[in-house]
């Protein structure tokens, strides 16, 4: 029987996720000891369609994402359908147009921006958790959202600024999952409701070339009896690895429980001292579209005015990173 083009791309596509999704799984509870090039060599390149022609790593890397997204289901609330709750369309559907490798340094670049400053959904109200400066987050708190007891949240990355942890214990009373290997602290309870873990998020399971201990968020759920729990808020700022972890939370499907993302988005310009190309940005697109399919809906974000840099592809002054929040519109069916 001959199969038809979009068939073999979706058998494709359903192959890939399943290659990746072996990898993670193979080391959810082995921890070996691997350089990030490593590991990236072990993942490897998956199979690509025929009309896509393999020159570098960094193409095949942004194949692997593309194949995994597209074989990600759409969940949520479709685009357009009435919301519970007062939540508002803003723009159901993303009008920015999708962020290529073939693109221009200059067009990607403002392709990628444009993309992650597009808000879909309105939220009623919202709050300020943690101090008004960088290290404190927004929190939508209408309907669905708002933060009650018993409530649990997951904290990845803090950098040493607590004042979100803090006040998400203090004032709210939920139980503070927070963990940053950076910090040289070993596990502890700092007080009551937040539990400490010297552990970072990660693609798979592994330890660093730096000697940190890398989880992914499906693992970390399963080691503290989480995988079935509601997840209020999962806060994710952990310096440019934020992309690469988020392939592993697509092949677990581990943010099915999770009612708001809450990401702060790097580009390698700061963290890595290069200039990210028209592959690196559409290696990013494909990550947020990858969070748009899973029923996420961004509903607010702050470019953070610290830290910033000069475009070598546009002269534009560029900030360091971007606070992207999104509400799963599942909890609003």
């Amino acid at each position: 029987m001959k199969l038809t083009r979009s068939r073999q791309f979706h058998l494709l596509a359903s192959f890939a996720l399943l290659i990746l999704g072996l990898f993670v799984l193979r080391n959810r509870f082995a921890i070996n000891v691997v350089s990030n090039s490593e590991l990236r060599e072990q993942i490897g390149p998956l199979p690509s369609p025929k009309s896509v022609v393999v020159t570098s790593n960094k193409t095949d890397e942004v194949e692997r994402i593309t194949l995994i997204v597209d074989a990600l289901p759409h969940l949520g609330v479709k685009g357009g359908a009435t919301l519970k709750n007062g939540f508002e369309w803003v723009t159901p559907e993303r009008s920015t147009k999708p962020v290529l490798a073939t693109m221009t340094p200059a067009d990607a670049e403002i392709g990628f921006y444009n993309y992650i400053q597009s808000l879909q959904i309105k939220c009623p109200e919202k709050t300020r958790i943690g101090r008004k400066e960088d290290g404190g987050w927004d929190a939508c708190i209408s309907g669905p959202f708002k933060i009650s007891q018993p409530c649990l949240v997951y904290s990845i990355g803090m950098g040493g600024e607590w004042s979100f942890d803090h006040m998400i214990t203090d004032k709210y009373k939920c139980l503070d999952m927070a963990y940053d290997p950076t910090l040289g602290k070993g596990d502890h309870k700092p007080k009551e409701l937040l539990w400490f873990y010297n552990t970072g998020l990660g693609i798979a399971n592994v330890v660093n070339s730096r000697n940190w201990k890398l989880r992914t968020f499906g693992s970390l759920l399963e080691e503290n009896g989480h995988s079935n729990r509601t997840i209020d808020i999962l806060k994710i700022d952990i310096e440019y690895s934020e992309w690469e972890s988020l392939e592993a939370i697509f092949v677990e499907r581990s943010l099915r429980n999770v009612k708001q993302l809450m990401v702060e988005f790097h580009t390698m310009e700061v963290h890595e001292g290069k200039t990210s190309t028209p592959r690196d940005f559409a290696y990013y697109f494909q990550i947020l579209r990858g969070i748009d399919r899973l029923g996420f809906k961004q509903w607010h974000y702050l470019m953070t005015p610290t830290g910033g840099y000069t475009s070598k592809h546009t002269a534009r002054k560029l900030p360091c990173c971007a606070n992207v929040y999104f509400v799963n519109t599942a909890y609003l069916a």
